[in-house]
Order: C-alpha cells, then structure tokens, then sequence
C-alpha cells in the first residue's frame, strides 16, 4: 500500500547502503560546511554552526524582522493614552464619577 512502509522479514537487520541513487538525491552521513556555506550564498542566507545555544541566539538576534505592518494611524499614542486613563482610573472612585457626573447634568 502507498504510504506505508513495507517491511518484510528478510531485510530486517540487513542495512541498505544506496539511499541516494539519484544525481538529484542528496544526503550527509558528516558535516559538509562548505557545502552548506555554498547553499547559504546561493540563497543570500546566513550559515550559523549549531554547536553551541550562544551562535544560534545570537544569529537569531541578528536577522531581520520578516514583516512590518505600516498603519495610516499611529496607534502607540492611542494605546499609551488609553493606558494612562485606565491607570487614573485607579485612583478614582465610583462614587467620585457619579458625583461629577450629577453636577454635569444640572
């Protein structure tokens, strides 16, 4: 059946050693750096070893962001403004607002 891996008696413990028959087939059994730096030119990448967290993290620190939204309307004012009333809000009762509000209205 498609999909499933065929697996008879005969080959279990028998290791097939042609994995990549095809000129297009590739596969590493080591580190190939130079080819990996090859692919990295060709694709305008950057080659990071991944032997050690810190090179990662800082190549990760490095790169671009992928996307920027541009809005017409800047929204950190909005939110910065709307943050400041919520925290007045604090310090304001209810009773407070209620008051304010009747003396409006007369």
């Amino acid at each position: 059946q498609p999909g499933i891996a065929q697996i008879s008696e005969a080959n279990i413990g028998a290791r097939d050693d042609h994995v990549a028959g095809g000129e297009s087939d590739r596969y590493m059994s080591k580190l190939d750096e130079a080819y990996l730096k090859d692919i990295t030119k060709q694709i305008n990448g950057i080659y990071v070893r991944g032997d050690s967290v810190l090179n990662i993290l800082s190549a990760m620190k490095k790169q671009k962001p992928a996307w920027q939204d541009k809005a017409d309307f800047h929204l950190k004012w909005f939110f910065a403004s709307l943050a400041g009333i919520i925290f007045s809000l604090r310090f304001i009762s209810i009773k407070q607002i209620k008051q304010y509000v009747i003396k409006r209205r007369k």
